[in-house]
């Protein structure tokens, strides 16, 4: 759900306007926002895993 204060100030952009403003980040920013969605990616990739953890112990 999209929360409407948020998007007053940030407006939605679509992934092709995500790529173009990855593609004109210059090298050492490029590099902060690598490691930046590395650690992201990483952490919801382990909510995901904790979650189904907890689904299957919920079943037993």
């Amino acid at each position: 759900m999209t929360n409407p204060r948020l998007t007053a100030i940030f407006p939605l952009m679509t992934i092709e306007d995500l790529e173009k403003a990855v593609a004109k980040l210059p090298p050492d920013e490029l590099a902060k926002f690598r490691d930046w969605f590395a650690a992201f990616d990483g952490a919801r990739f382990d909510e995901k895993i904790e979650f189904a953890a907890m689904a299957a112990n919920s079943i037993v």
